[in-house]
């Protein structure tokens, strides 16, 4: 339980920081 929270938590941050980096590259690009 302990080992899948985390990886848990891994997949939401990596799908975050995808998220904010389009959207920086969607502002530098406007």
């Amino acid at each position: 339980v302990y080992f899948n929270f985390y990886g848990t938590l891994g997949l939401l941050f990596r799908q975050l920081h995808e998220d904010v980096v389009l959207k920086l590259c969607a502002l530098n690009f406007a």
